[in-house]
């Protein structure tokens, strides 16, 4: 099980980075953001617990405030 609900959101060269406080058991291949399926293209080193962000592809649609489920 994954869930996160999105805090920050950034888009740098062809991906976009979204963070913010999760629940998981494993990191899935891929989420669900509103009505889209986003493949997870990495996780960002750095990041700590609380919080955690994920890669995925590059977007413009504004996601913060969404939950994200797996």
């Amino acid at each position: 099980m994954f869930e996160m609900i999105i805090e920050s959101q950034i888009s740098i060269g062809s991906k976009t980075i979204i963070g913010g406080h999760t629940k998981y058991d494993l990191i899935p291949e891929q989420v669900v953001i509103g009505n889209k399926v986003f493949k997870i293209l990495g996780v960002p080193q750095g990041i700590k617990p609380p919080f955690f962000a994920i890669e995925i592809e590059k977007t413009d649609s504004d996601f913060v405030g969404l939950k994200i489920s797996s």
